[in-house]
């Protein structure tokens, strides 16, 4: 059984194709995608206070733009839009209904684990004792309960023989984790597990696909890693994909003079990426006659070459708060049918590490450059900055 913690479906949307690829894999060695009755609780409430912190912000913003429009053009009624066209008012959409939606498509893909009175009240007393996975400061109950419930549950899948399958607790929480190998389950938590089960702690959707996979040829996926073709995908996912503070992609447009927006994919395509290296050993898994080759790793964005031009000075203004340039994460999958020698590869979960802002603005006037992050809040914004 793989069992995901909260943190991991917070900062992957459960419509990640990397989920979709877990499933599928698992559900070929005979594990089922899990999520405990708590770990849902905390991911419904967490949504829902973001979506709740994201109203008001936007609210704010478009009074904020509605008062600028008043001022600049009091004489045009038409400008200050009533704020129920953009949702503020009766017809606004429902937080709730959202919230409803995403825990039906949660319970849609991952198999529900309720949490026994038993394992409930023994979570309360780990606490008390603060007794792993609870820590020495009283806090823990949600995370003795969400283990708890995962081992009551873990002699469920078998493998085609009958036999017992690990469970594979996935999460990056600390208290899981043996305090002298972080990488590892907790060793008192093991007195936990039913007769006969073994469990494994693993911190990314990567550590799942290599413990229930074999190992693949790190060599020979080498230059494959650094080729156009990888490259280009790598681009274009971090483009697609909705990872947290993700760079919005904008228009690009010239303004007046030497003033110019890029967008991220600009900046990004105005370098040359390499490989850095492997975040994990790449995996490999064969079933009906159809072999899957899972790699995650790290990709490096230098800077330009050329130092003198406006996409150069933009990558600068980026690296002066990162210093080493821009990483890529991402983890990348194959599917090879029988027979088949090559297959076209996915780029699934890619992001970029860093706070970076949503967009970037370089103005170069009189030899001088100066380099600013904006937000587009609304239409005409980026002219209102400029």
């Amino acid at each position: 059984m793989i069992v995901i913690d909260s943190n991991q479906i917070l900062s992957m949307p459960p419509g990640s194709p990397s989920w979709s690829l877990l499933r599928v894999v698992g559900e070929r060695t005979g594990h089922s995608l899990a999520l405990s009755q708590v770990s849902l609780w905390e991911v419904l409430s967490s949504a829902r206070r973001r979506l709740e912190d994201d109203i008001a912000a936007f609210e704010r913003a478009w009074n904020k733009l509605a008062g600028r429009l008043e001022s600049y053009a009091p004489e045009n009624p038409t400008l200050p839009f009533a704020l129920n066209r953009i949702g503020f008012g009766s017809d606004a959409g429902d937080p709730e209904e959202a919230i409803r939606l995403y825990e039906a498509q949660l319970r849609q893909r991952f198999r529900i684990l309720q949490t026994p009175e038993s394992v409930a009240s023994e979570a309360l007393r780990r606490e008390a004792w603060r007794q792993p996975p609870c820590k020495d400061n009283g806090e823990g109950g949600r995370d003795a309960a969400i283990w708890l419930t995962a081992a009551a549950a873990a002699d469920t899948d078998v493998d085609t023989e009958g036999e017992k399958l690990p469970l594979l607790l996935v999460s990056n929480d600390g208290g899981f984790a043996d305090p002298r190998n972080k990488g590892q389950l907790h060793p008192a938590l093991a007195n936990d597990l039913p007769p006969g089960v073994s469990a494994r702690l693993c911190r990314s959707i990567t550590e799942v696909f290599a413990e229930i996979s074999q190992p693949a040829d790190a060599a020979g996926l080498l230059p494959t890693m650094n080729s156009e073709e990888i490259i280009d995908a790598l681009i274009n996912a971090i483009l697609d994909s909705k990872f947290p503070g993700k760079p919005e992609v904008h228009e690009t447009g010239a303004t007046d003079g030497n003033r110019r927006i890029f967008t991220i994919g600009e900046v990004l395509r105005a370098t040359r990426a390499s490989f850095k290296g492997f975040q994990a050993a790449p995996a490999k898994c064969i079933s009906d006659g159809e072999t899957w080759l899972c790699a995650s790793g790290i990709w490096v964005f230098p800077r330009p070459h050329d130092s003198d031009t406006d996409l150069a000075w933009a990558f600068r203004g980026i690296t002066e708060y990162n210093q080493h340039g821009l990483e890529a994460t991402a983890t990348l999958v194959w599917t090879f049918a029988a027979g088949e020698s090559s297959s076209h590869v996915q780029v699934v979960d890619a992001s970029l590490k860093g706070d970076l802002a949503p967009g970037l603005i370089v103005t170069r006037d009189d030899g001088s450059v100066s380099v600013n992050w904006a937000m587009q809040q609304a239409p005409g914004y980026w002219q209102e900055i400029l």
